[in-house]
């Protein structure tokens, strides 16, 4: 094994401009990979985590067909609670009305939240941007959203009108301003207490029951309990509720696929090439070590320990370069605005079996790139190669 690393080492300090040029592209294979899953990451955290995160949750019961409300909301609560893999599970009321400020009305859309089944549920407490999130005892107050705000020239303390009917008008006091990152939710919504919106409105029921889980990818065996335990049968998951971003992202994720292969190629293709070059500059000193007795095996595991080590020094190069560019990203977040008044905080992640596999697969890609010039070397015929140019 000495000699044959001695040797592989030899030939790669001869050549250093083309191995540079090949760890380079190996590199650039290792960093694009990892940047890719960690971006689409990223972009699922920002547009479907944040829809499931405050808008849908895991699973949503609605009203049976034909029907405005559900029916014994809190009784179904309790059932859903007991529900193994339920982390938590909160009912609203969505009710249109006229919300007004001192300066502008807008008809839009008020929801009535059970605060503390809420922060069970969703991150709606954790994006209070000023001011306090709701509480169970709050009487008339609400939680605005950070665009609809702005459009009403509103801020935390002040009153806003809000009418559910043509006959009544209600006093609120602005708690809080939630930033959610849902275009929904921060640009046409207020939140006020469940009870109170439920008295208001002179109902029993609940728009929507809202479910959290401790593993997305539960929800359809979830799903068929819950509607088993409630007798619900219009229960949606998260994937149902937010069809066309899952698209969208599933698209993302075609092209990190695509990627991937791509740099794959790359590397083999790019391992490949400069080991042949290298079997067909050095024909002659291959046939003097056979000469010297150097067996076929002893050959092939020189260009085999050399494409292994340029493997190494090029995954490690790109593996270090991909982390550092995604921790750099955490740091410094991307902050897209896709529609006016929504915000969308693109913060790139990766987990560690992805970057082992990601390795494991360009390294293995190196071994297989340099199979045939390996095999072309070692089957050199010894008279030949001596009198070879």
């Amino acid at each position: 094994m000495r000699p044959s690393f001695f040797l592989a080492i030899k030939d790669i300090s001869q050549r250093k401009k083309e191995i540079f040029m090949v760890i380079l592209a190996i590199s650039f294979s290792v960093t694009g990979i990892i940047f890719a899953h960690a971006f689409n990451n990223a972009m699922y955290d920002g547009f479907i985590g944040a829809t499931i995160d405050v808008e849908t949750g895991h699973l949503k019961i609605l009203p049976e067909v034909e029907e405005d409300v559900i029916t014994n909301p809190e009784n179904k609560i309790e059932k859903i609670e007991n529900i193994p893999s339920v982390i938590g599970a909160s009912l609203r009321i969505e009710s249109g009305g006229v919300i007004s400020s001192e300066t502008k009305s807008s008809r839009n859309r008020i929801f009535g939240i059970w605060p503390s089944k809420e922060g069970k549920t969703t991150t709606l407490d954790e994006d209070v941007s000023s001011g306090e999130f709701l509480d169970d005892k709050d009487g008339f107050k609400v939680l605005i959203g950070s665009g609809f705000a702005e459009d009403l020239k509103v801020d935390t303390g002040d009153h806003l009108l809000l009418s559910f009917t043509a006959l009544e008008t209600h006093d609120f006091e602005i708690k809080g301003i939630v930033s959610t990152g849902s275009f929904y939710y921060d640009n046409y919504c207020v939140f006020a207490p469940y009870k109170v919106v439920r008295n208001l409105l002179g109902t029993e029921g609940a728009t929507e029951i809202v479910i959290q889980l401790d593993d997305p990818m539960k929800a359809e065996d979830v799903k068929t309990v819950v509607e088993k335990e409630t007798l619900s049968t219009n229960v949606k998951t998260w994937a149902d509720l937010s069809g066309g971003m899952a698209s969208m992202i599933s698209v993302f994720g075609m092209v990190a696929s695509m990627t991937s292969g791509i740099s794959i190629m790359v590397s083999a293709i790019a391992i490949s090439i400069i080991l042949y070059t290298s079997v067909k500059n050095k024909i002659r000193s291959i046939g003097v070590i056979k000469a010297i007795g150097g067996k076929n095996s002893f050959v092939f595991s020189v260009y085999l320990i050399e494409a292994m080590l340029i493997g190494i020094v090029g995954i490690s190069i790109g593996t270090l370069c991909g982390l550092y560019a995604i921790n750099y990203l955490q740091h410094n977040q991307i902050v897209v605005t896709p529609q006016a008044g929504m915000q969308v905080i693109i913060v790139p992640w990766i987990s560690t079996h992805t970057v082992i596999v990601t390795d494991l697969a360009i390294f293995i890609t190196c071994i297989f790139g340099c199979i045939y010039p390996a095999l072309m070397a070692a089957r050199v015929n010894i008279i030949e190669a001596i009198w070879h140019g």
